[in-house]
């Protein structure tokens, strides 16, 4: 087996239909570099490595080629952003775009009167526990471990509550495939069956593009051919690279329900 170069955080790798892909050493995940040539895959990955040796440098030259395609960035604010974001919306679909950007940038603690650049704001700004909602993990996280402790005990001493997931698969995926809408086939006129065409479902799951290893591994699941209801699984080879776990961690979380607790008060008994 060829020796694999670990002083570099990304190596390229390709896949059986030929197109070539990063791969993260650190994290796992794995990227699509848009191309089936050699050459430009290893010029791709020497830059990304490039930038993981030399991160200040790289910004500071991202910064000069960004002023000089928009000059006004350094003037320009969040305020302003927003309202080109929203120019082209009417009535209550404004309203809607309006109010969601808003509570976008007080998520990210952003005023929406400071410019673009406040470093303050955007190069350091990190995630933080408490911009998470909810932690589900499967239930091996809870066995106990011959010591007599448990791995979501271990997240809970850093302050993460883990509760466990619900692991129904068909169901599970039943959710995962309402979420993310029906859409049917081109119309009639157009050489298809459906009489009108276009959306049956809409969608209400949306998935983020930073969510690069989930909208890699979507798209190659398969029906179980043993049951077809649910999916056949595949396991991720030796180097870590494959299998379809970003998939299941979208089920759990789509599957379980966050806790609610209604209390009324009963009368006339």
């Amino acid at each position: 087996m060829k020796a694999q170069d670990m002083t570099q955080r990304y190596r390229k790798f390709k896949r059986s239909w030929g197109m070539w892909y990063a791969f993260d050493n650190v994290t796992g995940n794995s990227v699509s570099l848009k191309t089936r040539v050699k050459a430009e895959a290893e010029t791709k990955v020497a830059a990304m490595n490039e930038t993981e040796r030399q991160p200040s440098i790289n910004l500071g030259l991202a910064k000069v080629y960004l002023n000089a395609t928009d000059p006004k960035l350094a003037t320009r604010t969040w305020q302003e952003v927003m309202e080109h974001l929203v120019a082209k919306k009417t009535d209550e679909t404004k309203q809607r775009w309006e109010t969601a950007i808003k509570a976008m940038l007080a998520r990210h603690r952003i005023n929406a009167e400071r410019g673009l650049r406040s470093a303050e704001q955007v190069e350091t700004r990190l995630l933080e526990i408490s911009d998470l909602k909810r932690f589900v993990a499967g239930a091996d996280v809870f066995s106990r471990q011959s010591d007599g402790t448990t791995i979501a005990a271990q997240y809970a001493k850093q302050g993460i509550t883990l509760r466990a997931a619900n692991t129904d698969q068909v169901n599970g995926w039943a959710e995962v495939m309402q979420g993310l809408g029906e859409v049917a086939g081109p119309p009639a006129k157009y050489g298809g069956d459906e009489p009108e065409g276009g959306v049956i479902v809409r969608p209400t799951l949306f998935i983020h593009q930073r969510c690069g290893r989930l909208i890699e591994t979507l798209p190659a699941l398969q029906h179980d051919p043993n049951r077809p209801e649910d999916v056949l699984k595949v396991d991720a080879d030796e180097d870590g690279v494959g299998g379809d776990d970003a998939a299941d961690c979208l089920r759990y979380l789509v599957a379980t329900k966050t806790r609610t607790i209604t209390q009324r008060k009963l009368r006339g008994l």
